[in-house]
């Protein structure tokens, strides 16, 4: 009795417990049920200076997803990885003294349907993520597939160029 009046429940105890228990289940399911579903797993963003010629030569013949347009993606695979001899300069430029470059090419093939513009794509790779590069076609006497090249002529992380 409360204030004098029995205590009247509008419902009875077995409804009560039905939806207590259904509320029990429910909250106790719904962790299991969301281990189930896949969560969207966001690649990072790399920088130019973040890809060294051994992190991208270590994806050799592996697939990169170009994105060429909005809604449109391509297929690349590289092919080769070059590293250019220490001290190798480019013909009629001079570096600074002291200055150690890091210089390399990459060569990506794709089919021949698909080509891209030599311009500045974004690069989609598993295990590198999203990067930015600039890609070249290039002749090759292969005609069934078309073929990009891109260039890295920068001074190495540390030397006095980038202190």
């Amino acid at each position: 009795m409360i204030f004098g009046h029995p205590f009247r429940c509008t419902g009875t105890r077995r409804k009560f417990l039905q939806a207590g228990s259904a509320f029990a289940a429910a909250a106790a399911l719904a962790p299991l049920r969301t281990l189930g579903e896949s969560t969207p797993f966001v690649m990072p963003d790399k920088s130019l200076n973040e890809l060294s010629y051994a992190l991208l030569a270590a994806q050799l013949h592996t697939t990169f997803r170009v994105h060429a347009a909005p809604g449109r993606a391509v297929n690349l695979e590289l092919v080769e990885a070059s590293l250019a001899p220490a001290g190798a300069r480019t013909t009629g430029q001079a570096s600074p003294r002291g200055v150690d470059y890091e210089r390399f090419s990459l060569v990506f093939c794709g089919a021949r349907t698909e080509r891209l513009e030599q311009k500045i794509h974004r690069f989609e790779h598993g295990k590198i993520g999203y990067f930015e590069l600039f890609i070249v076609p290039i002749i090759s006497r292969d005609s069934s597939r078309v073929y990009y090249e891109a260039v890295f002529n920068r001074p190495r992380q540390g030397s006095r160029a980038t202190a």
